[in-house]
């Protein structure tokens, strides 16, 4: 997969950030966008929206990103949040088991609302992690069943971010694309077929 900085004409998808307050969502976001990151960053309130525009097998992709809250007071937004996303990272912090647990939680919310985008699971804060983490099929099996994409992520040294949201505009691509289909075989369907004219002897 190939990602570089260059679009022109542009394809925009939303994709949503969702997980447990502290797991570096705004970080791995701001990672992204601007290549940065804030030590004293604040929690996010309610939800923040931003720009990443990249060029992925001959598309180029501009990913509005919308950057949820994750604090409990704020998970009755799941559903306003997550209309018509096209992708949905669900981020949880390898130093929080916690929100290893609730990764399917997220899921649930999302799926109670309707919505159904290919999602991403993002293991966030590899670089505090001082013992050999999970492998994949481990996280897999205990806390994200189901879920294809598993990517390790370091928004403070920036490891796996480009893998990350080179997935995002992968997964929103395809998806986009099977929806299109999805409605010309519908109305292909719906269409009534022209009443055989009957001849009179």
């Amino acid at each position: 997969m190939s990602v570089t900085e260059t679009p022109t004409e542009v394809e925009k998808y939303k994709v949503i950030l969702i997980g447990d307050a502290g797991v570096g969502k705004t970080s791995l976001a701001r990672r992204q966008v601007d290549s940065s990151f804030d030590f004293k960053m604040n929690p996010t309130v309610g939800t923040s929206h931003m720009k990443s525009k990249l060029t992925i097998e001959n598309h180029n992709v501009e990913l509005m990103i919308w950057d949820t809250a994750g604090h409990e007071q704020f998970a009755s937004l799941v559903p306003l949040y997550s209309r018509n996303a096209d992708v949905c990272v669900v981020v949880a912090s390898v130093v929080n088991l916690d929100s290893y647990n609730n990764i399917q939680v997220w899921i649930e919310r999302l799926h109670e609302a309707g919505e159904y985008p290919p999602i991403i699971v993002a293991l966030n804060k590899i670089d505090l992690l001082e013992d050999p983490p999970l492998t994949i099929d481990e996280i897999r099996a205990k806390y994200a069943n189901g879920i294809e994409n598993i990517i390790y992520t370091s928004a403070r040294t920036g490891d796996g971010v480009a893998q990350l949201f080179g997935q995002v505009a992968a997964d929103a691509i395809l998806f986009q694309r099977n929806m299109k289909r999805s409605e010309t075989v519908n109305q292909i369907l719906q269409t009534p077929e022209p009443k055989k004219k009957t001849s009179c002897c």
